[in-house]
């Protein structure tokens, strides 16, 4: 049995995404016949986030599902040394960033939101992840929207 992959999203982000398997050979023993992600997955959550040092729980299932995360951009301003200030772009209100947990085969669907008092708008480079940036472009997101 595959173990779950415990992905922790910080500064440089890391996402798992895994590619579909092929099923058995198709009637009159032709070449095998790949499945859709709507084939091999089975039901849908959304994940369990966490800080540092906690992390979510063990995954049980033993098949891929389709995993709903969702994470917020948040500007915040925190006290670094006496007299001195710095404003972090984080992850869900804390540096480092959340904890995710998904099994290697699951299908992420990655909701990104900024939070309203933001500034600037945000994106999230997930290393994992396919197309130009990582997802970067895909994610960018401005305050009080969700991409």
């Amino acid at each position: 049995m595959p173990r779950p992959a415990t992905i922790a999203i910080s500064l440089f982000p890391l996402l798992l995404a895994a590619s579909c398997e092929k099923s058995g050979n198709s009637p009159g023993g032709s070449q095998p016949v790949a499945k859709t992600y709507s084939d091999v997955l089975q039901g849908e959550e959304t994940a369990v986030l966490t800080d540092a040092p906690q992390v979510p729980p063990p995954i049980t299932r033993n098949h891929p599902t389709k995993v709903r995360v969702n994470l917020e951009v948040k500007e915040v301003t925190a006290r670094i040394a006496d007299g001195v200030e710095y404003t972090f772009w984080t992850f869900g209100g804390k540096v480092p960033g959340k904890f995710i947990r998904v099994r290697e085969g699951d299908f992420v669907e990655f909701n990104l939101s900024n939070h309203p008092d933001s500034k600037m708008p945000h994106n999230i480079d997930l290393h994992a992840v396919t197309g130009p940036g990582g997802g970067a472009a895909s994610s960018f997101t401005v305050p009080s929207h969700t991409s």
